[in-house]
């Protein structure tokens, strides 16, 4: 990349399904291999990212007080959620701070530095990952040409075996949708995505090498063994 771009990491979850290890920290502190998660994101991001904006909401303090107000001199803007609704909601909380393109990252989920740089390269793009069981995931559809068609939630019959991966690459465009409700009291940033993709921005999906998202204690474990 020629430039450097804004980083939106979304940060604002309970993590009830991690429980006790979220009890007192919020899910993004939860160590892997002795670094805290959302810490390792930063330092993959460092080199591409001019500022970074994380969403907030429980617990955010303690990532707030951890980081400060940069991480290795790359800024920190803190957004904070003020209730659960999705991760619509928590993109939309942080519209008013962001730049004409950005990338949107899970706090929670551990990447891959190198799919993370070939995810910047496009100026909307989403990125997937191989999994043996898709239908635990949302799916991503594509066409021949690797462009967005449809993420499905949890398919019985799943269109392809690529996870979405939480990760994109977008452009304010995207507030001009009508975010997509999901459940009561959520919105969900992918399904609103594929609205954009379906309006006729061409999304590219770039395919991950890694991927592993923490959502329950044995992922967290396996998380260990796999970045060791």
């Amino acid at each position: 990349m020629h430039y450097r771009i804004q980083v939106v990491i979304l940060a604002a979850g309970r993590g009830t399904r991690l429980r006790p290890l979220t009890d007192f920290k919020p899910k993004p502190l939860l160590l892997v291999a002795g670094m805290p998660i959302i810490a390792r994101t930063l330092e993959m991001i460092k080199p591409i990212v001019h500022e970074v904006v994380v969403v907030i909401g429980y617990k955010g303090e303690k990532i707030w007080g951890y980081f400060g107000d940069e991480f290795r001199g790359v800024p920190i803007r803190y957004i904070e959620q003020d209730r659960l609704g999705g991760t619509a909601h928590a993109l939309a909380a942080a519209r008013h701070a962001l730049d004409r393109r950005f990338m949107v990252l899970m706090g929670d989920d551990v990447y891959c530095a190198e799919d993370l740089y070939a995810l910047a390269q496009y100026p909307w793009a989403v990125m997937g990952h191989e999994v043996a069981k898709p239908k635990n995931f949302g799916v991503i559809k594509k066409d021949r040409q690797w462009f967005l068609k449809d993420i499905v939630e949890k398919p019985e019959r799943p269109p392809s075996n690529l996870a979405n991966c939480g990760a994109y690459m977008m452009g304010a465009e995207y507030f001009a949708h009508d975010p997509v409700r999901i459940q009561k009291g959520e919105i969900g940033l992918p399904q609103t995505l594929v609205k954009v993709a379906q309006s006729g921005t061409p999304i590219k999906v770039v395919k991950a090498s890694f991927w592993h998202p923490i959502g329950y204690p044995q992922d967290l474990k396996k998380a260990q063994r796999l970045v060791a």
